[in-house]
């Protein structure tokens, strides 16, 4: 049988389609196979669809005065979708509370 190297070299490479993207949050859950299948989004105040704003006498608009047509108070915007099997949403998930504790470490 041959031998079991003691250590091997891995090379990070960026696919040219790759992408970075602020998270505020991520939802999701189960998918039809067993994955797990979360939507990582940015968070931030909706803006409204549209406006009915006021023209002034002098022909200036006011868009502080009018109606608003809201579409809800908070819009989460999907930046990505991971799929991820039980065993790697583990391993992720547990580098990424090793890596945030770290992180908050090094702030103190």
């Amino acid at each position: 049988m041959a031998d079991i190297p003691k250590e091997i070299s891995i090379v990070f490479e960026k696919n040219k389609d790759a992408i970075t993207f602020p998270v505020s949050g991520a939802w999701g859950g189960l998918g039809p196979t067993g994955s797990l299948v979360v939507h990582l989004y940015e968070e931030y105040h909706s803006t409204p669809n549209s406006i009915t704003a006021d023209v002034q006498e002098d022909g200036s608009v006011d868009v502080n005065k009018g109606d608003r047509i809201s579409r809800g108070d908070i819009t989460r915007e999907i930046q990505g979708t991971m799929v991820l099997s039980p065993q790697q949403a583990i391993s992720i998930g547990n580098w990424l509370i090793n890596k945030g504790k770290e992180a908050l470490n090094k702030q103190k």
